[in-house]
């Protein structure tokens, strides 16, 4: 309605000489008006929090010339959807600014009659925290006992004459001392002497360590049921081996005295086999000797010259453990005449 308005938006309005009303729903009213294309729209509502999804939009400037109009004569909003005109603008911040200025009112009237006891609660606080009566770490002190002294670099000492002398030592007991650098010391009267050590006690008078997980790693602490268990596993492995080591030097030495027995029994075979006693004489013999269950079998063959002076000897034997031995000797015979 107007010279020249356009209304291009499904269901949309523009009343006035070119105004223009684009988008779906929407409203435009006034000479050169404009939607600028805004229709309906999704968003949270600023300083209301509130969810907002318009069907258009009612427009009685145009946003890309700058040319703004003031809408008169609006009643009071009602509705939180309501308009707000500037009497209920000035009312809300007029209420803002006075509870503003009771709030502080009633703040500085509080805190004028609590403030010299709030002083002496922060006070007692501190004192409390310096005495280690408060806050997470507490401690017991009724006889007056020296403070903790960290005297190095990065040093922390907790407890009555607790003492961390070395870098980056820790000491936490009563009388509990930190003499080397990167020590630690845990429990009244516990002392760390060396580097890089964490002592639970001190001489001729330690402390278990107790609830120790499994160790899982190289440099774990093991507890004493891993300890148990590996000293059984080694006892068990190394009875294993001494056993097996043992039955077989056993076997061994039974297989040994077998054969030596049955050596002996060849050689008792042998030592039995005859020789000729007459002139020009060969004899074939055979010997059989034993010795600790253990038997030998020879067999012999032997000469005796006929000047009686040479005797040649040749033997063969055998035992149980299916050995061989072979002898062959030749030997003059000497006479000796006594008169």
């Amino acid at each position: 309605m107007g010279a020249e308005a356009t209304a291009s938006g499904n269901n949309a309005v523009a009343m006035g000489t070119g105004a223009e009303a684009q988008a779906k729903n929407s409203v435009v009213l006034g000479s050169g008006a404009s939607d600028n294309g805004r229709g309906a729209e999704t968003y949270t509502g600023q300083y209301s929090g509130a969810s907002n999804q318009s069907v258009g939009t009612v427009s009685v400037g145009n946003a890309a010339t700058g040319e703004t109009r003031t809408i008169s004569n609006v009643a009071d909003g009602r509705l939180a959807n309501d308009a707000v005109n500037v009497r209920q603008l000035d009312g809300a911040v007029a209420e803002s600014k006075r509870y503003t200025d009771d709030a502080i009112a009633h703040a500085s009237a509080i805190e004028g009659g609590s403030y010299g006891r709030r002083m002496d609660k922060a006070e007692a606080n501190i004192t409390a925290l310096q005495q280690g009566t408060s806050g997470i770490i507490q401690v017991k002190d009724t006889n007056g006992q020296a403070s903790p002294t960290p005297t190095c670099n990065n040093s922390l000492a907790a407890g009555a004459g607790a003492s961390a002398s070395g870098n980056n030592s820790t000491a936490l007991g009563n009388g509990a001392m930190a003499k080397s650098s990167n020590s630690g010391a845990l429990g009244a009267s516990s002392i760390a002497e060396r580097d890089n050590s964490v002592s639970v006690g001190s001489k001729s008078h330690e402390r278990q360590i107790t609830h120790v997980a499994a160790a899982t790693q190289g440099t774990d602490a093991v507890n004493y049921d891993q300890l148990k268990n590996s000293l059984a596993n080694v006892g068990a492995s190394s009875n294993a081996y001494t056993d097996r080591h043992v039955n077989q030097l056993r076997d061994e030495m039974a297989r040994q005295n077998k054969r030596l027995s049955s050596g002996i029994a060849s050689v008792v075979a042998m030592a039995n086999l005859p020789q000729p006693v007459d002139p020009d004489a060969s004899m074939i013999s055979m010997g059989i000797g034993t010795y600790h269950s253990e038997s030998g079998l020879a067999l012999g063959i032997s000469h005796r010259s006929e000047n009686e002076r040479w005797v040649t000897k040749a033997s063969v034997s055998t035992n149980t453990q299916g050995e061989w031995s072979l002898g062959v000797t030749s030997r003059k015979i000497v006479w000796f005449f006594f008169e």
